[in-house]
């Protein structure tokens, strides 16, 4: 994990443009209110979570999702057999000119970037 987060601080620092998809903010709401719901955390520390992430994202694009993106995102459900937001993230990449690399957490969203031959960055290995 240490060496993707050494990765993702270096592409800040340099000044490498983030790109989200617009459903990151329904995933992140997801995540937090799932563990919430399971005691994993505060109520506290979700709405701080939640604040936090709504402030990062405002210095980031957002791909926004379009028409084109879902014929994208819909092959690559047929290609990968990838479940609907693993779908739309490996699609918005796709349609992204000269990106540079694809972060990822899930083995199988990981699998199908290397496969389109994005530049894939999976924290869970030792990426440097």
């Amino acid at each position: 994990m240490k060496q993707g987060v050494n990765l993702l601080n270096f592409t800040l620092l340099n000044r490498h443009p983030l790109q989200f998809v617009a459903q990151l903010r329904v995933e992140c709401s997801s995540v937090i209110n799932r563990m919430l719901a399971n005691g994993e955390m505060t109520a506290e520390e979700s709405n701080y979570l939640q604040n936090q992430i709504a402030e990062d994202l405002q210095f980031y694009e957002v791909i926004p999702f379009s028409e084109t993106l879902e014929k994208i995102a819909i092959d690559m459900v047929k290609k990968h057999r990838l479940r609907t937001l693993d779908a739309i993230q490996l699609a918005s990449a796709l349609s992204v000119s000269q990106i540079q690399h694809f972060f990822v957490s899930d083995t199988k969203l990981k699998e199908s970037g290397k496969a389109e031959d994005l530049s894939v960055i999976y924290p869970n290995e030792n990426q440097l």
